[in-house]
């Protein structure tokens, strides 16, 4: 009787991490989908103030929107108890 109690008990903590694991992983994908959409936004600013493709400062602006997913966003959605 103990052995099939401690087989349910294992079960059921299995199943509990689990379950923590996707609502965690879930989590995450909608921190990285709202950073997806926020790069994407500071991009189309960027080629709307600076037209011209040639532009530096079209550049350093899409550098910068991409530099802050990467650095920010990025770290923000993995790391998310160390912001």
């Amino acid at each position: 009787m103990r052995l099939v109690l401690l087989k349910l008990a294992a079960a059921a903590l299995t199943l509990a991490l689990a379950l923590t694991a996707v609502v965690s992983a879930q989590i995450s994908q909608e921190c990285v989908r709202k950073c997806d959409v926020q790069r994407a936004k500071e991009i189309e600013a960027a080629v709307k103030a600076y037209p011209d493709y040639k532009d530096p400062r079209r550049l350093e602006a899409i550098d910068k929107a991409q530099d802050n997913y990467f650095d920010i966003c990025n770290y923000k959605c993995v790391y998310p108890e160390r912001v």
